[in-house]
């Protein structure tokens, strides 16, 4: 169960400065001394943690409108001007369609508090998102094929979300990223609610000194099938067993 702590400061910095100021015996400007030191470098003990409690996870199919969505090509890096012979950022772009179909996947994390010697915390939720199973067309030609973006991203604000496939993007209370992210951030913000997606980002390519390519894109899509949930498969199931079970001949 993944768990972390929730640190907070308390007044024991002024109480352990007075204590040490008395012990010390030097005087009213030794108390403060010792405050001022103890509040800016002790940031108190754990408190309370949190605990994962539930998890509620939704898949929805749905389908690109290949009408309003598209997704642009840019050069990046620098080329060489012909007529001055110096170095310019490179100013190609082109419009690709994209057609298809992915999952939006939505997950609900419910957190409660345990119990600590000081019980401060709320319990509270956290909802991200995901775009999986890519069916996705789009024609680059000889180009880097573009990667349609499949990180998790949070709703900072639902039904909008936002996210990129840094390495420490994503974490849930009490995880812990010791990772680390290099180059340019494949990244997009948009909006699902529950019927209709509306997406934009950018998926890069070479650094800046590098002669690459990279995409942006806008895709909206909508849903195709409602989403059930798991415990009508597993009903479903159970009856087909039974009733199989029954026509059995003796």
């Amino acid at each position: 169960m993944p768990s972390g702590a929730f640190l907070a400061s308390t007044s024991a910095a002024s109480v352990v400065g007075t204590v040490l100021g008395e012990n010390l015996g030097f005087g009213g400007y030794v108390k403060i001394a010792c405050r001022l030191v103890l509040a800016l470098f002790v940031n108190t003990v754990a408190v309370t943690s949190w605990a994962l409690d539930s998890v509620d996870t939704t898949e929805s199919l749905v389908r690109i409108d290949p009408l309003t969505s598209t997704v642009t090509g840019h050069r990046t890096g620098f080329v060489i001007d012909p007529q001055t012979g110096s170095l310019v950022p490179a100013s190609d772009t082109w419009d690709l369609s994209i057609l298809g179909t992915f999952v939006v996947k939505t997950t609900e994390y419910g957190f409660d508090c345990l119990d600590g010697p000081f019980p401060i915390c709320q319990g509270g939720h956290m909802n991200t998102i995901q775009l999986i199973e890519p069916q996705v067309e789009v024609d680059t030609g000889n180009e880097r094929p573009f990667e349609f973006p499949t990180f998790v991203a949070y709703f900072n604000n639902p039904p909008d979300f936002e996210g990129d496939n840094g390495s420490c993007s994503v974490l849930l209370p009490g995880e812990h990223c010791t990772g680390v992210s290099s180059g340019q951030l494949s990244s997009f913000e948009g909006m699902f609610d529950g019927a209709h997606l509306s997406l934009t980002g950018v998926d890069p390519g070479g650094g800046m000194f590098e002669d690459g390519l990279a995409y942006t894109y806008q895709i909206n899509a909508s849903v195709v099938s409602t989403p059930l949930p798991a415990a009508f498969w597993l009903l479903s199931g159970a009856l087909a067993v039974l009733f199989v079970a029954r026509r059995r001949p003796d």
